[in-house]
């Protein structure tokens, strides 16, 4: 069967198909005979990677245009020209954080230490995950009331006064913290527990 100079729009079909996804324009959504030599339209497509994927797997094993293909990207290498790929696009909001008896479930937002729930509040929550996420590295109280608060000026002293209400909460002796750590002439820097 030919269809001449008819075209099926992408909503009929979809209705018909009962779907309501976005898909890509299909020969049957031309009109047949159309004139050739349109330019190819330019297309986006996203990967979702649920729990659980192996993602070194779906990881180009290098950066820059002389990345190479792991063995389960293999089939798509004769389009390496066409691929860009972004990468640390990760959503952290749904992952639990561990250290030792300290540990954080972002999502329900509940932290709890050997066990028991801690009672934070929600800026004490907001810092203790910023701190958690970035071990190791030293903040100045002025970058963290504006990665944790937002805000972009205001009283450091803000931080101070969170850092004594978490270090109370989480550490065994608050006068000689063991993850929050003072960085003298800095801010504070949050170190992982050895258990």
């Amino acid at each position: 069967m030919i269809i001449t100079k008819k075209s099926l729009p992408r909503r009929t079909f979809l209705r018909g198909l009962g779907a309501a996804v976005a898909l890509p324009l299909l020969d049957s959504m031309t009109p047949a005979f159309a004139a050739p030599g349109r330019a190819a339209v330019a297309r986006m497509a996203f990967l979702y990677t649920p729990n659980g994927v192996i993602m070194k797997d779906w990881t180009p094993a290098a950066e820059g245009a002389g990345f190479e293909f792991t063995k389960t990207l293999q089939p798509i290498e004769a389009f390496r020209g066409k691929l860009l790929v972004l990468s640390g696009l990760e959503q952290h909001n749904g992952e639990s954080l561990g250290d030792g008896a300290l540990t954080v479930d972002v999502a329900r937002r509940v932290a709890r230490l050997h066990g028991a729930e801690l009672a934070l509040t929600v800026r004490e929550f907001d810092l203790l995950v910023f701190l958690m996420r970035h071990p190791s590295r030293a903040f100045r109280r002025g970058e963290l009331l504006e990665a944790v608060w937002g805000w972009t000026f205001g009283d450091q002293s803000t931080v101070t006064v969170h850092v004594r209400r978490l270090r109370e909460k989480i550490e065994r002796d608050p006068a000689a913290p063991r993850r929050i750590l003072t960085v003298w002439g800095v801010g504070y820097r949050y170190e992982r527990a050895n258990g």
